[in-house]
């Protein structure tokens, strides 16, 4: 059976809880997350043969993580485990609307870390479908890896999808995300956007939203989704 690769962001979530009265600290509660992780389980939940391919720190919450994928039935054989950094968190709140907020621990991070070297062999092998999203293009090498994941991926036959989940918190200072933006997305034959994600192309191309949209179909991609 053919398999999904998804590949990049893996962290844990670490999720405020309301304190109980005034006086009590703050708990949170910790969950495997990064939104390429997230799609594996769905994938392989669905009964999909799911693949997660990046790189863990050697670290419990590494370990909770490989766990995790393992339990929800997602293959860790293309997860390489380093011990030059520890594993992302990102704390999480939500407001009185159930808007939710972030705090990255990231630069540095493991998953950070992975390079086209640490491609598995047989991470492409008959692989229908290789999903990212821009949260591996916000450092220089990451970046790299992740466009030649893309790369490698098309050249070997697989449908190439790309979920923008955009973070600009995450991107360095002085570092503006539109070139690797737009290199990733020119190589993806499904793309995921937020309205939101859209207005922010949009305002550096002439023409609006729909020129993004042409831009997109006139690339790569077959398919653009709003949400």
């Amino acid at each position: 059976m053919s398999k999904i690769v998804c590949f990049g962001e893996i962290l844990i979530d670490l999720l405020a809880q309301p304190p109980a009265t005034p006086d009590t600290p703050r708990a949170f509660l910790q969950y495997a997350g990064g939104a390429p992780a997230n799609v594996a389980v769905a994938a392989a939940r669905l009964g999909a043969d799911t693949h997660f391919a990046g790189m863990l720190g050697q670290d419990m919450f590494g370990d909770f993580l490989a766990e995790s994928l393992a339990s929800a039935g997602v293959a860790t054989d293309c997860i390489v485990r380093t011990d030059a950094a520890k594993t992302a968190l990102a704390f999480v709140a939500l407001d009185a609307g159930g808007e939710r907020s972030f705090s990255f621990y990231r630069p540095p991070a493991a998953d950070l870390l992975f390079r086209s070297v640490h491609f598995h062999p047989n991470c492409f092998e008959g692989t229908r479908s290789f999903h990212v999203c821009s949260n591996s293009l916000t450092e220089a090498e990451i970046a790299q890896a992740t466009l030649e994941g893309m790369r490698r991926a098309r050249q070997a036959g697989a449908m190439v999808s790309l979920d923008l989940n955009l973070r600009p918190a995450l991107w360095p200072t002085g570092v503006d995300p539109l070139p690797r933006l737009w290199e990733a997305l020119s190589l993806a034959d499904l793309v995921k956007l937020s309205r939101e994600e859209l207005e922010y192309l949009a305002a550096a191309v002439p023409g609006g939203d729909a020129a993004v949209i042409a831009r997109l179909l006139g690339a790569q991609a077959q398919a653009v989704v709003i949400t």
